[in-house]
């Protein structure tokens, strides 16, 4: 992997407050079609969990997670989605070598891959909700 993207937030109020703000949902809709278009461009069907930070007990809904961990990528986007909302346990994401995806503290995801990948992914569209794929 050579190219790391970065999807953030473009309003401050957003960074600042995450999903209490009154914009995180269509932060979080682009957010949705860009790690899909991600995971489905790098041609995994699974991530694997890796340094996962729990802070307090997880939910009945990630019970299941543990570092190693593989997850379909529906669920994926949906604990990348949280982490960046401030919510759920941290962890990165990852197939080695193809695609790796951090969240930050402020909304911001990072999505490390490969230089083809980053390619098809500049072409993705993105609202005014946030500075879409910034390298």
């Amino acid at each position: 992997m050579s190219k790391e993207l970065i999807l953030s937030p473009r309003s401050e109020r957003v960074r600042e407050e995450l999903a209490d703000a009154g914009a995180w949902g269509s932060y979080a809709s682009e957010l949705r079609q860009v790690l899909g278009a991600a995971i489905e461009k790098s041609g995994v069907g699974f991530l694997e969990v890796g340094e996962l930070l729990v802070s307090e007990p997880l939910s009945d809904r990630h019970l299941g997670l543990y570092n190693g961990a593989e997850v379909q990528s529906p669920q994926a986007i949906d604990l990348v989605k949280g982490m960046a909302a401030g919510r759920w346990p941290y962890c990165q994401l990852s197939i080695r070598g193809r695609l790796q995806i951090e969240s930050g503290w402020d909304g911001a995801v990072h999505i490390y891959t490969t230089r083809a990948v980053a390619a098809d992914l500049a072409g993705i569209h993105c609202q005014p909700y946030s500075d879409c794929l910034r390298t």
